[in-house]
């Protein structure tokens, strides 16, 4: 992951709304990037194309891992990696973006 502000060890991870596993590790690479250890469970089978996203359970609720399982054939054996990462959507950054569209929409209608 590009960033996992506000995920913890312990951490919920989900696939389909239900809890499958937890966040065991949270480390960060030598080009500054975030890498999250999983343990899922074993009847949960990943494959290829499978994402993983840190998201908000509600608008403040603790951040935990959504697990999209993919549509392909190839599996993800025991030790694999997910390719495919969401980073999170970080409240003040959107509260950010909603306020300079808020100034942008003022100085239109001022004529700035």
């Amino acid at each position: 992951f590009g960033k996992v502000d506000g995920l913890k060890v312990g951490g919920v991870v989900t696939a389909a709304g239900v809890q499958v596993g937890e966040v065991v590790a949270l480390t960060l690479t030598d080009n500054y990037r975030a890498f999250a250890v999983m343990r899922v469970d074993r009847d949960v089978r990943l494959d290829r194309q499978a994402t993983a996203a840190v998201v908000t359970d509600g608008l403040f609720g603790a951040k935990y891992i959504r697990l999209d399982i993919g549509g392909g054939d190839e599996m993800i054996g025991d030790g694999g990696e997910i390719g495919f990462t969401e980073e999170p959507q970080i409240l003040d950054d959107l509260l950010g973006q909603i306020i300079n569209i808020g100034r942008a929409k003022i100085k239109e209608r001022s004529g700035r």
